[in-house]
């Protein structure tokens, strides 16, 4: 009984295999997937005027990498006292204290207590990549995933 017990396993395993193995050969040229990632054009848009002036047909003269952030890609403006960032700094010191002066200069600004990114951003913002689609999608379902989209993306 052990015996047939072991012939049917290694037979249904040889059957699983080969029929993996088959499977995954009959379209050999037709990709899955596309990687996106990579060298991506992109542009701010701060007025929030890319939609009406058809950004979305035009060549964004900057470039980011992606997957990365704006943060990642140093993208934005600098830093200043008057940066209007998504918290608040509840510690009111950091704008009357003389020991948080020397921060507060334009040259050597810095926020005791948050990680203070490199540039600071909100806002409308492009990025544009060409991407060529196989003949042998036509007609199917095809889904894009966006990672790290805030509030509102359209495609």
């Amino acid at each position: 009984m052990k015996s047939f017990l072991s012939a049917f396993r290694l037979i249904s395993f040889s059957l699983i295999s080969f029929s993996l193995v088959y499977l995954s050969s009959c379209h050999p040229n037709a990709p899955q997937t596309i990687d996106l990632s990579g060298e991506w054009q992109f542009a701010m848009d701060p007025a929030d005027e890319g939609i009406t002036g058809l950004w979305f047909n035009k060549v964004l003269n900057d470039r980011v990498k992606l997957p990365g952030s704006m943060a990642t890609n140093t993208k934005g403006f600098e830093v200043t006292l008057n940066t209007k960032w998504t918290g608040q700094i509840v510690d009111q010191s950091f704008f009357t204290s003389p020991d948080y002066a020397p921060y507060r200069d334009s040259a050597n600004f810095k926020i005791p207590f948050w990680l203070q990114p490199v540039k600071a951003y909100t806002g409308a913002a492009w990025s544009r990549k060409a991407v060529n689609i196989p003949h042998s999608w036509k007609g199917k379902h095809i889904t894009l995933f966006l990672e790290r989209c805030h509030w509102e993306t359209r495609l």
